[in-house]
């Protein structure tokens, strides 16, 4: 259950009696420019500005919640725009607890630009907002509030965000750390691709490895590469870029070639990102003829 809201507000002069007569100017926050509000709660029907107050000091008045709006309380006899109020009150919203520094975002894709009433434009740490995309981003994002300095938008990994993450009309949330604005958002790098180099064979074939990182998983998607075996020495896949090293070494099930017999075996992904291959029983031997390498293979594997 909820509190019921006022249905009609009521007024009071400076002796605690109804303020019969007196008028209420409405006014866009922070300035002196006349913002209308309702009689009614579809918006139809917009009240006088000012509005003269009943006999009991009373009065309906509906605001837009999209709006932030300033009240200023003056008696019948005052003059318009008042010189002699009773009180003003300034930046007056009436967004409920869920619509709470959220704003539509008005910059591009990749520089968040938003106007949150009431809130600071360096906001304080723990600060959380929500806005709607303006745009898809296309790299590394930014936020700024009311006008203030642009703050970095990080992913939930603290890396810069990646081009796709955030899509038009989606709506997003960040916390503010007190330097930068973190994201429940998790990295993701759509598909990329780099070359894998087969070592210990007569030649150093290559194959186009393909891979995506989405937060702290990688999947890796491996072409056959293979080759004539040079000597015994355990093979390797080398070239892997940093950004998906294991922090812990991944070993995972694999189909290995060894004197041109594909086997059921394993691999090694190290943190160094060298792709280590195994003969049948996790040996580092292989057979110095015929041809060694990997069958065409997709693994998923965790980076932190």
């Amino acid at each position: 259950m909820n509190l019921a809201p006022l249905a009609i507000q009521q007024f009071f002069d400076n002796n605690g009696n109804p303020a019969v007569g007196f008028k209420l100017f409405t006014y866009a926050a922070g300035t002196t420019t006349k913002l209308a509000t309702y009689i009614d709660s579809g918006g139809l029907t917009p009240n006088t500005n000012p509005i003269v107050l009943n006999f009991r000091g009373e009065a309906r008045i509906w605001i837009d919640p999209t709006l932030s709006y300033k009240f200023t309380l003056a008696p019948s006899t005052d003059t318009d725009p008042p010189g002699n109020p009773i009180w003003t009150v300034d930046n007056i919203t009436a967004g409920p607890a869920s619509m709470d520094n959220a704003a539509i975002d008005t910059g591009g894709g990749n520089n968040v630009l938003l106007s949150i009433p009431n809130l600071p434009s360096t906001p304080s740490i723990f600060t959380r907002i929500v806005w709607k995309a303006a745009a898809t981003n296309s790299g590394a994002m930014t936020i700024a509030i009311n006008g203030g300095a642009t703050k970095n938008l990080l992913t939930q990994e603290l890396a810069a965000m990646q081009s796709q993450s955030v899509r038009q009309n989606g709506i997003y949330q960040a916390i503010y750390d007190g330097t930068q604005w973190q994201t429940g958002i998790p990295v993701y790098t759509g598909v990329l691709q780099y070359t894998g180099t087969l070592t210990q064979c007569t030649t150093a074939p290559t194959g186009q490895i393909s891979y995506s990182l989405i937060g702290n998983l990688v999947l890796l998607d491996i072409p056959s590469i293979t080759a004539t075996s040079a000597n015994t020495n355990q093979p390797t896949i080398t070239g892997m870029p940093a950004a998906i090293w294991p922090a812990n070494q991944q070993v995972l099930s694999a189909v290995v070639y060894n004197n041109s017999v594909p086997i059921n075996s394993s691999i090694a992904i190290g943190t160094n990102g060298v792709i280590s291959l195994f003969n049948t029983g996790l040996s580092a031997l292989f057979t110095a003829a015929g041809t060694k390498g990997i069958n065409a293979y997709t693994v998923l594997y965790r980076r932190l």
